[in-house]
């Protein structure tokens, strides 16, 4: 059990239900403490519906089992995009243990996803003063800098990290990001270059090469490689505009236009999942907020995401027409055929619902 929650505290969810399994067999009977550590579980996955009853109540059970429910809590919002909740459970668990490195890095990524990345950086810092070792924070620090136009700031953060871990592909990309920012075009390009030869669909530093290449004029290169962003992740908006902006510089109108379009409406699918995710915070259980958010993940290419909250909104609400539609439209996206029957056929049996405003 010990080792279940081990994996699930580092991400590894998949060797978690490994042990699980294992303690089932050893004892068929489940404890409380098991039925609490499987639900923890759920809950730190993002499969809240069955679990969340269950927890909250628990939140302040003790120095050691509160912590442990608002932590997984915290981490199932998130993602779920239920941020505010997030922040109130983790408010609990800081009335505790006002400065726990893992309760400041949750409510750092709580302002990260909000786009904040200033109270962001504050958290993750304030979990650096308390252990300089936590290269997490120090990678999260680093790229809300980064993102927030502190690019000067930042590279100090991303030089450290790859000498922590000189293979790391996310490091090196964005310490490439850093130096362009900072006017070090060509070592950036170097930079970029070496890591797209041992990863070469990695869409952030195709974009990022291609970015640099379209600012060199070199219009030719530039639009090579970020058609090959665009062939790994379609849905990539920045890609797309960065495609439409090198069209126009070579004179191709037509071309940059139908890019701007397809932009635009995958800026728009993004602005309809950020609504449908605040309106979720009063409304968390509300299936057909959920349906439209999966909508949205779904033309983003958030499958994984999406499909999750399909699930959720048809647990919730086992008529939900929407749900059963889109869940149909995923396997088959998925080729799963016998599961899209399955979902179509509860659509249709199902009466129409008045369509969403978008």
């Amino acid at each position: 059990m010990l080792a279940a929650r081990a994996a699930r505290q580092a991400g590894a969810f998949d060797e978690a239900e490994h042990h699980f399994a294992a303690i089932r067999r050893l004892q068929p009977k489940e404890s409380d403490d098991v039925l609490l550590e499987w639900a923890l579980q759920c809950a730190a996955q993002g499969d809240l519906a069955p679990v969340e009853s269950y927890l909250r109540p628990r939140m302040r059970h003790g120095a050691e089992e509160g912590p442990l429910v608002c932590e997984a809590l915290a981490e199932g919002y998130l993602r779920n995009y239920r941020g505010p909740e997030a922040l109130t459970v983790l408010d609990v668990w800081q009335e505790q243990h006002p400065d726990h490195p893992r309760l400041l890095t949750l409510r750092g990524d709580v302002w990260r996803h909000a786009e904040a990345l200033g109270k962001a950086a504050e958290c993750y810092q304030r979990v650096l003063e308390l252990d300089p070792e936590r290269d997490d924070a120090r990678h999260w620090l680093a790229l809300c800098l980064l993102d927030g136009g502190r690019a000067a700031e930042a590279l100090p953060h991303w030089e450290q990290l790859r000498g922590r871990h000189p293979e790391d592909v996310e490091t090196l990309v964005h310490l490439a990001r850093c130096q362009y920012q900072l006017g070090q075009s060509d070592r950036a390009r170097r930079l970029l270059e070496d890591v797209l030869i041992r990863h070469p669909d990695h869409v952030v530093a195709l974009r990022s090469l291609g970015d640099i290449l379209f600012q060199d004029n070199r219009l030719t290169e530039a639009e090579r490689v970020v058609c090959r962003a665009l062939a790994v992740a379609p849905w990539d908006y920045k890609s797309n505009d960065l495609l439409a902006r090198i069209l126009q510089q070579q004179g191709r109108s037509v071309e940059a236009e139908s890019f701007r379009e397809k932009t635009r409406r995958l800026e728009a699918r993004w602005k309809q999942f950020r609504k449908a995710a605040r309106d979720m915070a009063d409304r968390p259980h509300d299936p057909a907020l959920q349906c439209e958010a999966a909508a949205a993940l779904l033309d983003l290419g958030y499958d994984d995401l999406s499909l999750r909250w399909l699930l959720n909104a048809v647990h919730i609400e086992p008529q939900c027409r929407r749900g059963h539609e889109l869940l149909a439209r995923w396997y088959e996206k998925h080729q799963d055929a016998e599961r899209a029957d399955y979902h179509r056929e509860q659509a249709r049996a199902l009466p129409s619902q008045p369509p969403t405003d978008r």
